[in-house]
């Protein structure tokens, strides 16, 4: 019986060959997008998830309770790991991570690495990496020890043995490799190529092993088996009482598999985007199913009578169902088999798009599997039932007769044409939402100008040539200034504490930002200073002249800054010369904190060149050539500052990407699914139509009468997608301190598109059937 089904089926499917082919392909494309949104999904999610002992693994972050408010801060001291191991009982282990760029040499070829980690040995007690080469014991044993990744040891060693080599590191001293760990996935807050202990080689300004108050690491505890985590909350929440005086902060731990998804520090919260993007996927799958749904519906009730017939001549009930079954199987299988072909082939362009590097293999992990796997099975189901429901009345086996199919199907196709298109207009609203606030990032005014800015590390012996190379860039006519920070301007990620400034009666401290810079820093970055005088050769030599940001004055709540003496824990007592105009020296989704900048030449790690105009080859040749003849050992990597910009919202031009790409199938697929709808709605009425003509209307009054249930449609569908719309990117918009508005325009252009591809799409059908002979409608009535 089922081969019998079977057959009915095939031969079903090649007798209306194009509308098979949308019906199939449109539903492949639907499981596609669930393919490979699982598949991204998926990774997200598993962030920080795969080690072995992830579910006793916590970050460690700071409280301070300010204003009515607790501010939370994802960074600690260096001391606090050790204060914590050795105070806490059910802390097994704990430890330290902080990141940055070294220059590596290796015989004669020298690299500048960007991802380095300073840490100690207790990180790998936690993580428990995968050692390729080396004992795990015995890394980072010594103080010039360092571990590398799989990757590194085939970059500068080949096939060879890394153990027991020598890399020299920021032309300080030779370190040896003591250990290889095999590549971190990318899914990881700890991803690096380097391992090197902090105590040895962080910066003295970044280190500070006895300062309580330099807050330049993130820490990591790995709990004991037995721990409860709230006994550990309560006795880690006052260790910073015992080490520093006058102290009102407070530690807590967060999950680390959580701290990926909800963070801390203010910055994005990519759990909205995985349910956003969630959300995308099951609209286009929606869509498409609907499609599917429909045009079955506009099939079988052209064989409605085909089923009554069989019913009379002896066909039972549950043969009916089952054929529908098989059909529907037939149909939905065929779609997957395809998907899975669609995947395998748009991969690569999927991978690019959400600037992940996702294998074939990705499409048949568990994951993935399961989720197509559950929705083959409810798109089964649903659909069987939901044609069931539709045509219930025809498996009643009455002889044939004339009845109302019409109302029973459009209202079926019009609540599923009205869904699609409220789907679809709440996807165009939230790409035109995304891209506005990815423009008004790009427009806003972020207190310093990167245009025709070029940076390059300055590491080790790098360091020492600085005055030279600045003052030879200077007699380049393409060069209009040259200075040196050690944090690049849009990315200043160090952090340490004010103890005390004039009007501090409750001896409050301020956390903040700080970078170190040249003197002409400022007027290199076009920054403007508003009170005060900016760095100067005079100030130069007094390595206790502050400037700081606005911010900071609000938050000393200083009338006159300028004068001011203040005791920056990280550095000494000092005076503020100058206060610079808040700028965005970290992306836009947090808002901009206080900032202590000092004057130093200890501060130069990063060359920033100022140039006259866009730089072109022969202007970077120059200045490479330059480079070679003061410095020959070193390598150079100019980079536009604008590039330090661009990957501070790359996350989310990605997802702005994903969003169009799923809104632009959606669309598609709605108007193909309306199309059919339309062909379906005007065979119906062909001879409605007919008639109508024949008594005299015209064709405009036959293309109204066609296309007012589809414009109804399309107005209901916007307005219960304007509201939804509204709500969830107003949420969206909560991941940015510094944000666009929901204008009234956005939904109006949302709403406008949807229409006009509704009309669009049905007003060349309605024409078509409108302008036709009315004979030919007539002929065999």
């Amino acid at each position: 019986m089922f081969k019998i089904h079977l057959l009915t089926a095939i031969r079903q499917i090649r007798r209306s060959t194009a509308l098979s082919a949308i019906t199939i392909v449109g539903l492949a494309v639907g499981f596609t997008s669930v393919i490979l949104l699982s598949i991204w999904i998926n990774y997200e999610y598993q962030y920080d998830r795969f080690y072995p002992k992830t579910n006793r693994i916590y970050k460690v972050f700071i409280e301070e309770p300010r204003k009515g408010d607790v501010e939370k801060y994802p960074w600690v001291s260096f001391p606090l790991a050790e204060a914590m191991q050795g105070e806490v009982p059910e802390i097994e282990n704990s430890t330290i991570v902080s990141s940055g760029s070294i220059k590596v040499k290796y015989n004669d070829h020298a690299f500048y690495e960007n991802r380095a980690c300073f840490t100690n040995p207790q990180l790998f007690k936690i993580f428990d990496f995968k050692f390729t080469r080396g004992n795990k014991k015995l890394a980072l044993s010594h103080k010039q020890s360092i571990v590398i990744s799989e990757r590194v040891a085939k970059k500068y060693f080949g096939n060879e043995n890394p153990i027991g080599k020598m890399l020299q590191i920021n032309d300080n001293y030779p370190f040896e490799v003591t250990a290889v760990v095999d590549d971190i996935r990318p899914n990881s807050s700890i991803n690096f190529d380097f391992f090197i202990l902090a105590e040895y080689f962080a910066e003295p300004l970044i280190l500070n092993g006895t300062n309580w108050e330099a807050l330049n690491f993130n820490s990591y505890v790995c709990l004991r088996k037995d721990a409860n985590p709230e006994v550990v909350r309560e006795k880690i929440r006052n260790i910073l009482m015992e080490h520093i005086s006058d102290n009102k902060r407070y530690l807590n731990v967060q999950p680390i598999k959580d701290a990926h998804f909800y963070s801390v520090s203010g910055t994005p919260t990519n759990i909205k985007n995985i349910r956003i993007m969630t959300i995308l996927g099951l609209v286009i799958f929606m869509v498409a199913f609907f499609n599917f749904v429909n045009i079955l519906v506009g099939r079988y009730q052209k064989r409605a009578f085909e089923f009554k017939i069989k019913g009379i001549i002896g066909a039972e009930k549950k043969q009916i169902f089952f054929q529908i079954l098989v059909e529907c199987l037939v149909m939905i299988s065929t779609a997957t088999f395809l998907s899975l072909i669609i995947s395998n082939l748009i991969l690569p362009l999927f991978s690019q798009l959400a600037g992940r590097q996702f294998s074939s293999s990705t499409i048949f992990n568990l994951f993935s599997m399961e989720v197509l796997g559950a929705t083959f099975i409810g798109a089964l189901l649903i659909g069987s039932g939901l044609l069931l429901i539709a045509f219930k009345k025809y498996l009643k086996f009455q002889p044939p007769h004339k009845d109302k199919q019409g109302k029973t199907k459009l209202a079926y196709q019009s609540f599923f044409v009205t869904v699609q298109f409220a789907s679809a207009i709440l996807l165009v609203i939230g790409v035109i939402v995304v891209t506005q606030q990815l423009n008004f990032i790009s427009r806003k005014d972020i207190g310093l100008n990167p245009e025709n800015v070029i940076t390059t590390p300055l590491k080790g012996s790098d360091r020492g040539k600085y005055e030279v190379l600045k003052e030879e860039l200077l007699k380049n006519n393409a060069v209009k200034n040259v200075t040196a920070a050690y944090n690049l301007p849009t990315s200043i990620n160090t952090n340490c504490v004010i103890t005390a400034w004039p009007g501090n009666p409750h001896q409050e401290k301020l956390p903040l930002a700080y970078t170190v810079v040249d003197k002409d820093y400022f007027s290199t970055m076009g920054m403007q200073i508003i009170q005060g005088v900016p760095f100067s050769e005079k100030l130069q030599s007094d390595s206790v002249a502050y400037i700081v940001n606005e911010q900071a004055v609000a938050a000393m709540h200083l009338k006159e800054p300028v004068g001011a003496i203040i005791d920056f824990s990280c550095w000494t007592k000092g005076k503020i010369v100058g206060v610079v105009k808040d700028f965005n020296y970290r992306s836009m989704h947090s808002r901009i904190e206080p900032l202590i900048i000092v004057n130093h030449l200890w501060g130069a790690q990063n060359l920033l060149i100022k140039l006259n105009r866009k730089p072109d080859q022969v202007l970077l040749g120059e200045l490479e050539n330059l480079w070679k003849k003061i410095n020959p050992q070193s390598p150079l990597n100019l980079q536009p500052l604008n590039n330090s910009l661009e990957r501070m919202y790359q996350a989310d031009k990605r997802f702005r990407n994903l969003l169009f790409a799923g809104s632009s199938i959606a669309l598609i697929l709605t108007s193909i699914g309306l199309l059919g709808v339309i062909l379906m709605h005007v065979q119906h009425r062909i001879k409605e139509i007919g008639i109508r003509k024949v008594n005299g209307a015209r064709v405009t009054e036959i293309l109204a009468m066609l296309n007012k249930d589809f414009i109804k449609w399309v107005i209901i569908a916007f307005v219960i997608a304007t509201p939804i719309a509204w709500f969830v990117m107003n949420k969206w918009l909560e991941n940015f301190a510094y944000k666009t508005s929901l204008s009234w325009w956005i939904f109006a252009v949302a709403g406008v598109l949807a229409l006009g591809i509704a009309l669009l799409t049905v007003s060349w059908q309605s024409w078509k059937a409108a302008a036709r002979n009315p004979i030919e409608a007539l002929r065999y009535e």
